[in-house]
This record gives structure tokens, sequence and C-alpha cells, in this order.
């Protein structure tokens, strides 16, 4: 480094990127005695958008400066694994930290004097560094940082270098970065989608950097590729990547149990002699001993869109134990085969639960991936967190509107069988609250429902006179079912089953599975006070609660339904102002 200012501009973080912020600007230089560093950050954007704490009366070094924006410097020296961070609040006050190796703190270092002002820090001029910055907008409370995309800790063994650095000139004024541009391309025959996994597979430059690190896979049986591959056979194959566990949500890495509170236990691979560790059996989040087993986790799994399936309280249950721990996370992304309509009531604080993990109405409309940046902006975590992103998915195009219709379904759990279930699943899941049959000991089931006796014709008419456009973007078809097991077992049940299949009566932008769930259960209140609608079980090890209050994550739909006084409009009112919210909180998050 010169005794010359230098400007660099620093790159917003692909996976995280802020559209209040349009230029980051560091100037640094030496001090005229050189035994120092002085530093300058410029940010221009609109600030009234960023988290921004005030001016501290006595500034002073502390900790979690990263909850609000903060800026970063890395020093360290060439060929050496040790390394300083330094955060700089705009309010003054201070943080510095001294790291043996990679996120291991050095207790032995010698601690540096106090900051002259706010932004200016002395520090012996070092070999190698780095710069970034923490930028956080104020709505979302989000993670917004610049610099190497990958991780945000030094890697020593590269040459020296700014990392996320342009070269010393007056930098371009960025463009608003929402979106990859990878996940921008649009598919074709010669080209067709790629999931996450197929592009780590297929890139090296993307697994290189897992290379000397033990890495296990959170999978289940829809975590394949293009050719039907299963993602820990696929890995296995990579020659450089050291696979050393597995892990298993509800229901199994392979599939194996049918239904909820049904559990999978440990096991060895018999093929690669690695351990592979359930997630829904004796624990529901990753043990001491499951976390020592890997340094990196590569998550694929494939969601449905709804906020109660639980692999999303999975991911959240690995990335909490992850930055307890220092363990990396990488999601290898999917597509959200709902798409990215939004529906459904909002969570209510108190009422998370394993199907219900944080608070976002039913259908969210996020990938795992962009999940992952949600919940650690939500939850306050810090750790190594990655997305490998998908690349040309169109959620909005026809006629899969989220699933690519050359893909091949598997399911992703027992009783999610195609395409038609993902899209009726956020309503069609609140019938496991309820007496009625969700259709499971059935091939369709989560698509119908109904009960031995039922009057359908009745039950429809009724749908129709209370909000008819609660109807629109499917058909709603009568049809007699007996399942062979689950509720009404071998009982002749009278349904409707909902069809969102052929693009002659599919609308993908008037389909609201949760109204439609919610009108059935409104319409048979209305018709019978005191059919016993509400099923009083223990629902995913919760007990004292009802089920379907857990699924909607409080008792506002059920209270809806047995209210004789509240109209549609009065549930629409409430959901629509969840929905409304949702859809700017995530706004941020959203990669394609």
């Amino acid at each position: 480094m010169t005794d010359q200012p230098a400007a660099h501009a620093l790159s917003p973080h692909p996976g995280t990127p802020c559209a209040a912020v349009q230029r980051l600007e560091v100037t640094l230089a030496n001090a005229a005695s050189g035994q120092a560093w002085h530093l300058r950050y410029e940010l221009t954007g609109d600030l009234d958008r960023l988290r921004v704490p005030p001016a501290s009366g006595q500034p002073s070094p502390k900790d979690g400066l990263w909850r609000h924006t903060c800026f970063e410097v890395f020093v360290g020296s060439a060929g050496s694994a040790a390394y300083r961070e330094f955060n700089f609040s705009p309010s003054g006050d201070w943080a510095a930290y001294a790291f043996s190796v990679p996120r291991v703190r050095d207790a032995a270092a010698e601690p540096l004097p106090a900051p002259r002002s706010g932004l200016h820090a002395r520090a012996a001029p070092p070999d190698a560094g780095g710069l970034a910055a923490l930028v956080r907008p104020a709505p979302a409370r989000r993670r917004w940082r610049a610099g190497r995309p990958q991780r945000r800790h030094r890697d020593p063994g590269r040459r020296p270098r700014l990392l996320g650095a342009a070269p010393p000139r007056r930098p371009p004024r960025l463009p608003r970065p929402r979106r990859l541009d990878r996940a921008r391309t649009a598919p074709s025959p010669a080209h067709p989608m790629k999931t996450g996994l197929e592009r780590f597979l297929d890139d090296p430059a993307l697994h290189a950097p897992l290379q000397g690190r033990r890495v296990a896979l959170l999978a289940h049986p829809a975590s394949v590729t293009r050719g039907l591959a299963h993602s820990l056979d696929a890995l296995a194959a990579l020659p450089d990547l050291q696979l050393t566990a597995a892990f298993g949500p509800q229901h199994g890495l392979r599939g194996d149990k049918q239904d909820n509170m049904v559990e999978s236990p440990d096991y060895t691979d018999p093929r690669l002699g690695i351990p592979v560790f359930s997630l829904y059996g004796d624990v529901r989040r990753p043990t001491e001993a499951m976390l020592d087993s890997f340094d990196v986790l590569l998550v694929d799994l494939q969601d449905l869109g709804c906020r109660i399936y639980t692999f999303i309280t999975t991911l959240r249950y690995v990335l909490e134990a992850a930055a307890r721990t220092g363990k990396a996370v990488w999601v290898l992304d999917r597509p959200n085969p709902a798409g990215r309509p939004v529906e459904g009531l909002t969570l209510h604080p108190g009422w998370e639960s394993f199907v219900g993990a944080g608070p976002m109405p039913m259908r969210h409309g996020m990938t795992m991936g962009e999940l992952g940046h949600w919940f650690i902006a939500h939850l306050g975590l810090r750790l190594e967190y990655r997305v490998i992103p998908m690349e040309g998915w169109r959620p909005d195009a026809a006629p899969g509107f989220g699933w690519p219709p050359e893909r091949t379904w598997v399911n992703p759990s027992p009783n999610a069988a195609n395409l038609s279930m993902a899209r009726a699943y956020a309503g069609t899941v609140m019938l496991e609250g309820t007496t009625l049959s969700e259709g499971r000991g059935t091939t369709r089931p989560l698509e119908l429902f109904g009960a031995p006796g039922l009057d359908t014709g009745r039950l429809l008419a009724g749908m129709r006179a209370l909000a008819p456009e609660w109807l629109r973007g499917c058909v709603l078809r009568a049809c007699w079912f007996e399942p062979t097991f689950h509720k009404h077992a071998g009982q002749l049940c009278a349904g409707m089953q909902i069809h969102v299949e052929d693009p002659a009566h599919y609308d993908h932008a008037a389909f609201r599975p949760w109204r439609l769930q919610a009108l059935a259960f409104k319409a048979l209140r209305a018709q019978a006070p005191s059919y016993p609608l509400w099923r009083d079980v223990a629902y995913e090890y919760e007990h004292g609660r009802l089920a379907i209050d857990l699924i909607n994550g409080s008792p506002l739909l059920r209270e809806w339904v047995d209210d004789p006084a509240a109209a549609p409009a009065d549930l629409d009112a409430l959901a629509r102002a969840d929905e409304s919210a949702w859809i700017e909180e995530r706004r941020p998050f959203l990669l394609y």
C-alpha cells in the first residue's frame, strides 16, 4: 500500500443485495508516520431505509455492532492463518478481534490500542487485508455485505488483495442488484433449468472451496439430479469432496417413513460407510456429536412452499446450530413448486413449533436458499452461509408456475405425490387438524377431502353462496373414496377433489388454496353447527393446543370458522394485511 489515498468500490454480496445502497466506497491511505491506516467509508444511497445507530456519547468497544450498519476491515500477513478483524460503527463504537485461524479466537493475542476516532484504526501495516461492510435495511432487518461473496473471513492462502475491491479509480454507480443474473437465464431445450445441486456437480469452481473440509449432506428422496441420481451418490462420486456424514429430515434420507410422528433411526450407509443421522428421531436439532462430524453442511431439500412443511423448520434448526458452533451451511437451491404467490395468516409470537418455523404466512413463495437468508436476518445469526442458486428458474412461467415441466416429480415426502398436491397443499394441509379425511390412504392424498355422510352438493352450494371469488382458479369435483388407512379407514367417504392440473381451468394467480379450504370449513360449520370438525389429538408432539391452531400459527382461523357472525370479508382483511407485509419483508431476499 502506498501513502497516496486509493479509492476502492465494494461490491454487494450476490446473495444479499441491498436496494437502498447505490455506492459504497472506501478510501485507504497510510498515515504519515507509517504506523497507522486511515480509512474513510463513504456510503451513497437512501439512508432513511438503513438501520444506522445514533451517535454514541462515549465511543467504546462493543460487541454485536453487526446488528446495525457497520464497516469492517480484516488484516493479516500472507502465508499466515492468523488475522485481525475490526468493526467500526457510525455511532463511533468499535470492536477488534484476533483470530488464530478463521473463526477461532486467539486468546493470547496482544490487545490493540483504541482507535483515535470512530472510523480510524491504528495498526501495523499489514501484508494482506480485506474490506467489508454490513448494511442493514431498516424495515427488513437483514444483512448486506460487500466483499468476497463466498465467505466473510479472510483466506490466508491467497495473494494479498483487497476483498471485493475494484481498481483504484472513481467507481461507477452500482446498479440496483435484486436478482442474480444467472437466475434470470431462460431455460430452453438446449439449456434446461439447473438446480443448485446440478450446478455444484458440473462446475468444479463451486466445490473447490470445500477442498480439505469435511462435508455432510442433508437430503431426502427428492434430492436427485435430472438423471434421477440421488445427491448423496452424486456427491460421493466427486473425487475432491470429503463426504463424512449425511442427515435425513422427517420421513428419512431415503423416504422410509409414511406418516407424521413416525420416527427414523440413525444408521450407517451400507455403501459409503458414513453415519446417517436422523433429524426426526430422538432429536429434531443436531446434537454436538452430529455437528462434530462435518465442517460444512450441504442442504439439498425439495420444499413445497408452505410454512407447515417441516423441512424449512429443519433448515432453521441447522442454521442455529451452525451459528452456535462455527459450522458452515450451503444450500443447493431448488424450485418452489407452488411459485411466488403469498397467502394465509402470519404465525403469531408464541406459536412457533416444528410446523411453524417463523412469522410468515402459510404460503411463503420463497425457495430454501432464500428462506435461509431470511432466517439468518430474522434470528440475527452469524455464520458462513452460501446459496448455490439455480440457473434458469422462472417461477412465473406457464405451465409450471414454479415447477419446470420437463422435470420428473419425485415425492419429497410420501404423500406429496405430484404437482397438483403441491399447489393445493397450503389449504389441504389444514385438513390434518380436522376430522375430515385429507385423502391419506388413497392415491390422491392432500388433493381431496371428505367424510362419511357428507352432503357435497349442499357443501359446494354453501361455499359458492358465501364467497364465490374464493373458488376461482380451480375446479372442485364431487367424488367418493375409501381410505385404506388413516382417518375413516375402510369407510366410504363423500368428498371433493381439487383439480389444478389442466391449464384450461387452472389460474395460477387466482387460485387461493388456503382461502378455498377455509371456505369449506365455514360452509360446513354453517350447515352443521354441532359437527365435530376440529381434531383434538397430539400434533407433531404438541399437546394442549388444537392441531388446527398449530397449523395456522394462531387460533384466528378456527375462531373465524366457529363465529356465525364472521364473514369471509373479515378473514380476508386479516389475511391481506399479513400477505402484504410479508411480500415487502421477503423482497430483499429474493434471488430470482
